[in-house]
């Protein structure tokens, strides 16, 4: 969908987690969710902070339109994928294997830097 500028006098446009609870969808999917339903938005954040990078850009959304996609997601005229609700059981078991790797990939990272750090603080107090 494209980017829509901002209309002075209209609501203020919905963030990512107010959409999601909206809809219940899961946050992986919830572009896809509004690309189905046609849903415009607006890209804020993205200022330069000179040597410090920029802010992150996320997406809002306009409202009326986050409206008319959870009625249909309600009465089933709209319908994405099951796994990327979060009230359905694929959903649920989608969520749960993302969960899980994301713990086998910080274990992976994680666990030999522990390892290297206790191994260094033993050598340490083993050669005072």
């Amino acid at each position: 969908m494209p980017l829509v500028p901002r209309e002075p006098g209209r609501e203020d446009w919905l963030g990512e987690d107010e959409v999601i609870r909206a809809w219940r969808v899961r946050r992986a999917a919830l572009h896809r969710v509004a690309e189905l339903g046609a849903v415009p938005y607006e890209l804020r954040g993205g200022r330069s902070r000179g040597t410090y990078g920029a802010e992150p850009t996320y997406r809002c959304f306009a409202p009326d339109d986050v409206r008319r996609v959870a009625d249909a997601l309600r009465d089933g005229t709209l319908d994405p994928d099951p796994s990327w609700r979060t009230d359905t059981p694929e959903g649920r078991e989608a969520e749960r294997r993302e969960r899980r790797s994301g713990r086998l990939v910080d274990g992976l990272f994680f666990g030999p830097v522990l390892l290297l750090v206790l191994g260094a603080l033993l050598y340490g107090w083993l050669a005072r």
